[in-house]
C-alpha cells in the first residue's frame, strides 16, 4: 500500500505557485460563464458578445497610451465620465492605479466603488489584471 496521493493518474495536491493560474482565454470563458449565471439569477440583460469583443480588443492592445478609459471592458460612458472627474481619462491611468494599489483585488475594487458605486468592479479588475499579466513583465 502506498501513501495518499501516490495512485497512478492522481493529481498532485499542491501545484505550487501556479495552482490558481488560469490562462487569459480560460479566464474570459469563466467570466462569461459567471456573467451568464448572474444574469439568469437576477434577470439582468447583458450583451456578452459585445463585452467579449471589447475584451478581445483590449487584450490585443499592446499599448494603452492613447486609449480612453472606456476602452477597458465593463467601463461604460458613465463610469468613464466619473473616472475623468477624478483625473483618470486614459486606460493607462487606470492600469497605473491598479499598479499603485499593488495589484490588490480588494483595494482596486474599493477604488472603483469609491468613484462610482459600480457593481462591475470584479470584471474591471479581471480585465486590467489579465492585460497586465499578458503585457507587463512584473
Amino acid at each position: 500500500m502506498g501513501s495518499k496521493g501516490s495512485k497512478k493518474g492522481s493529481e498532485p495536491r499542491n501545484r505550487g505557485l501556479f495552482a490558481n493560474y488560469m490562462s487569459p482565454e480560460k479566464a474570459a470563458q469563466e467570466q462569461a460563464r459567471r456573467q451568464t449565471e448572474h444574469a439568469q439569477e437576477t434577470g439582468a440583460q447583458i450583451n456578452l458578445a459585445t463585452h467579449t469583443k471589447k475584451r478581445d480588443e483590449f487584450m490585443k492592445a499592446g499599448t494603452l497610451d492613447d486609449k480612453p478609459a472606456s476602452f477597458i471592458p465593463w467601463v461604460g460612458d458613465v463610469l468613464a465620465s466619473k473616472l475623468a472627474d477624478n483625473g483618470f481619462t486614459k486606460a493607462v491611468q487606470v492600469v497605473g492605479q491598479y499598479m499603485a494599489l499593488n495589484r490588490d483585488k480588494h483595494k482596486f475594487k474599493e477604488w472603483i466603488k469609491s468613484i462610482a458605486d459600480n457593481a462591475k468592479g470584479e470584471e474591471i479588475y479581471n480585465a486590467v489584471k489579465d492585460w497586465c499579466d499578458k503585457h507587463l513583465k512584473i
